[in-house]
């Protein structure tokens, strides 16, 4: 049985990754809706890059399979893998979060082209709200009995 409290933090990320695979996979299929401020942009508002199809699915595929990570923690069939699941996903956000010192994350040099404003408002926060859940998951299991998600 899960603890309560860690049941809501895995219910939590496991929607938050099926919301943003499901965003991606409207727009790996073609959807349009919100992706002009979902890329780094210079200050002319030109994107950095214009991902394909194909990658965009691959990032919608990535994230479902992360959702399903938690899916599987929450049934009771956490794998053997779950704690070096938790590192790469809070090295991956938290990276995220600090940025690359230009176009995305806290230190970013361009803060007022769409994508900044976006990533300061909703991009970031998300990602260090990601961290601190997986920081959470993370130190539940070190300092549990068993060091394991499952009681």
């Amino acid at each position: 049985m899960i603890n309560t409290s860690i049941l809501v933090l895995l219910i939590a990320l496991l929607l938050i990754f099926l919301f943003l695979s499901l965003l991606h996979f409207y727009w790996g299929f073609g959807g349009r809706c919100g992706i002009e401020v979902a890329l780094p942009s210079r200050e002319d508002n030109i994107p950095l890059f214009r991902p394909g199809k194909l990658i965009t699915l691959l990032i919608a595929f990535v994230l479902l399979i992360c959702a399903g990570f938690f899916l599987l923690i929450i049934i009771g069939l956490a794998p053997e893998v779950t704690k070096y699941f938790f590192w790469v996903i809070l090295i991956v956000f938290s990276s995220r979060v600090i940025g690359d010192f230009k176009f995305f994350g806290l230190f970013k040099k361009y803060k007022y082209t769409r994508f900044a404003v976006n990533d300061s408002k909703y991009y970031t926060p998300l990602s260090l709200v990601i961290t601190i859940l997986v920081l959470l998951l993370i130190v539940w299991i070190i300092f549990s009995q068993d060091h394991n998600l499952i009681s």
